[in-house]
């Protein structure tokens, strides 16, 4: 499942295989090669902020910049069960040239956690706004953040732009192990209504045992990811 011994190509390229079968109109896939420590370096101090460790490591060991995105036709869409109805594509984005956008875009958030010191509208775990890193934010502004201090540190936090059902939800145990499981679901949302029927509530994590998630990966053909 998910990563590979030789890092993570070779799961891009299955995902972009198979989801190039359901999805007509292909797939798009860009990866760069690794930024040098120079050029993270640079990012920081741009940022003002280090970025955690395993984001961190990604980029240098990995790709500078990975970009992996499809889009379900409106028949495909249609032919699905009630239960991923919400699922219409996937977007993996991970580009250290793109962190200071993330950050600048996390700042409009701190109004939320200004009300009181800290913010979590589930009434479950709550975490401090300076305790969060965002690496990834979807296009209707779900973003998705490493809690870098403090309870459920080096975990993976979904923020729900509309304080919906995954607000402060853990997604995984960390950058690593989600990583892994959203490329077995074909890196599918990453906003919030296409991520709930993956979202395990007993585990507090994106799970490969749901009912929802062992569906949709027969049908993209993921199961051997």
């Amino acid at each position: 499942m998910g990563r590979t011994p030789t890092g993570y190509q070779d799961l891009w390229k299955h995902v972009c295989s198979r989801m190039g079968k359901l999805c007509p109109d292909g797939v798009e896939f860009d990866c760069a090669l690794p930024a040098s420590e120079e050029e993270i370096c640079q990012i920081e101090s741009r940022m003002e902020r280090r970025i955690p460790f395993a984001l961190r490591s990604f980029f240098h060991q990995h790709t500078s910049s990975v970009a992996l995105n499809w889009y379900l036709n409106w028949e495909t869409i249609q032919s699905l069960p009630n239960v991923l109805q919400y699922v219409r594509g996937g977007d993996l984005f991970l580009s250290i040239g793109h962190q200071h956008v993330w950050h600048t875009n996390w700042s409009d958030w701190e109004s939320r956690f200004k009300c009181a010191s800290q913010y979590s509208p589930s009434g479950a775990v709550q975490y401090q706004f300076s305790e969060l890193y965002p690496f990834i934010q979807s296009d209707s502004g779900d973003t998705l953040v490493i809690v870098t201090d403090g309870i459920n540190k080096d975990s993976v936090v979904f923020q729900s732009f509309e304080d919906g059902p995954l607000s402060c939800a853990r997604l995984a145990v960390d950058f690593d192990s989600f990583l892994s499981v959203w490329g077995a679901l074909g890196f599918v949302g990453p906003n919030e209504w296409a991520l709930i029927p993956f979202y395990d509530q007993d585990s507090d994590s994106l799970s490969l045992d749901l009912s929802a998630a062992c569906e949709w990966r027969r049908i993209a053909e993921l199961n051997c990811v």
